[in-house]
């Protein structure tokens, strides 16, 4: 050693030339280590954007609702496989006249339903827990829920066509019961749940014009429609659910690291920007639609060099949806930075959650027709005729008037105003800006559509 370091004294080029490279290579590994660092010190670190802990002892729950329901689901589907029911769509509404066929398919899924209606008793219960939920995860049974929704209310047409508001007022409420629990999960669960309360209120101006019904009973019926309004969880509760398909998605993909994922420290680098988005996310999704600033989807190319060399292209590309506001330019900075974990955010973060939050606003103003569709009922029944005005249901009837919420229909300026109603031909037509919330309740026996 002492030999070779004494024949650079006399070779000054190959010296300078080691003192250059030894230079080189600490300026390139400071370099690295400086980068490393700033490129993680650059994104806060938010931390978990909730309580992480109280959220998964909620499921932790003795007898799981949705063990009774997968069974009921199973029964229907092995049914269903009949090629004589092969033409049937289970999420229809049958008429009170029934076709022979159609008299036997309702009769061979009664088991099936009564098993489903069982579970209107226990009071929680989830298809997946958050601990095991990911991307692939199937939700069976909340894909079904349409099917059992359309079962129950051809029922309840039954019984009141029989008379017996009592059997068809205990089978709605079991209804609503069994819809609470699709909206305590995931979101495509939630959407699930949202979707079935739709068939719910769509059905309502049919049902209302039963004659049987008695003021007592839409009493009860409003009542129920109310309990359930206030039950209904926030959006949060699902968006949040959403977090575990991410963060499991997120650690399969960095178990087995690389030297470059490693080197970069691409998994705390991901670990925040998750946090940060899904803390913009809870920060406004419950917010009131007037409050609420805009979801927007950007979508842009990726030029992180790391992400040219994953072989799923859409590791190429930049896609996040987040709420504007304060922070908004942090986050798309900070979503900027990744690299490797590209294609991954695009795939566990490609729920809409702009259109849910769409979609929550116009549940919310179905949940607000629902009840005063009951109480135009209950109005008409007790003076005989409607309402000049909605105003006049208040407080008696209704709390309070509905409001527009879905700016989708174009008039955003209408967002939180009451809604337009009318009384034409002896009918009282609720008129939201978005026509699809738009509907016409009748006089008892005033549409023969059900009753023939």
């Amino acid at each position: 050693m002492k030999s070779s370091l004494s024949k650079l004294k006399h070779r000054p080029l190959l010296r300078n030339f080691l003192l250059c490279g030894f230079v080189a290579v600490t300026l390139f590994i400071g370099s690295v280590i400086c980068w490393r660092h700033n490129r993680v010190s650059s994104i806060p670190d938010v931390g978990e954007p909730f309580d992480v802990a109280a959220y998964l002892a909620k499921f932790d729950i003795e007898v799981n609702a949705f063990d009774v329901l997968g069974e009921a689901s199973k029964m229907l589907i092995e049914i269903e496989k009949k090629p004589k029911y092969r033409n049937f769509s289970s999420s229809w509404i049958f008429p009170v006249k029934l076709t022979t066929l159609q008299r036997e398919y309702l009769a061979e899924t009664d088991p099936a339903l009564d098993k489903w209606l069982s579970a209107s008793d226990i009071p929680a219960g989830y298809e997946v827990h958050p601990r095991d939920v990911n991307v692939y995860s199937t939700l069976e049974i909340s894909q079904n829920s349409r099917a059992m929704t359309g079962r129950i209310l051809t029922r309840v047409r039954q019984k009141l066509n029989e008379g017996d508001t009592e059997a068809a007022t205990e089978l709605l409420q079991q209804l609503l019961n069994l819809n609470l629990l699709f909206r305590n999960q995931s979101l495509i669960t939630r959407l699930c749940g949202i979707a079935t309360y739709n068939m719910y209120t769509s059905e309502l101006p049919y049902l209302l014009q039963f004659e049987q019904w008695t003021v007592e009973d839409l009493r009860t019926l409003q009542q129920i429609t109310q309990q359930h309004r206030v039950a209904d969880p926030p959006i949060s509760e699902s968006i949040k659910f959403e977090y575990f398909i991410a963060r499991h998605a997120l650690d399969d993909k960095l178990k087995n690291r690389s030297i470059a994922t490693t080197i970069s420290r691409e998994d705390e680098v991901a670990r925040r920007v998750l946090n940060l988005i899904f803390d913009n996310w809870l920060t406004h999704c419950d917010l009131p639609t007037a409050e609420r600033p805009p979801c927007i989807s950007h979508t842009c190319n990726s030029y992180s060099l790391s992400a040219w060399f994953e072989p799923d292209t859409s590791a190429m590309q930049c896609q996040v949806q987040f709420f504007t506001g304060e922070n908004a330019d942090l986050l798309l900075d900070s979503y900027h930075r990744l690299g490797s974990t590209h294609g991954l955010f695009n795939g566990a973060l490609g729920s809409p959650k702009n259109i849910a939050a769409i979609v929550e606003d116009r549940d919310n103003s179905r949940q607000e027709l629902a009840l005063t569709l009951i109480a135009l009922a209950i109005y008409f029944r007790e003076l005989g005729q409607f309402p000049e005005s909605l105003e006049q249901l208040v407080p008696e009837y209704l709390d309070a008037v509905p409001i527009n919420r879905d700016v989708q229909a174009g008039k955003p300026e209408q967002v939180g105003t009451p809604i337009d109603y009318k009384v034409e031909e002896g009918n009282a037509l609720l008129m939201p800006v978005e026509p699809t919330l738009q509907f016409t309740i009748y006089p008892p026996g005033g549409f023969p559509r059900y009753t023939e």
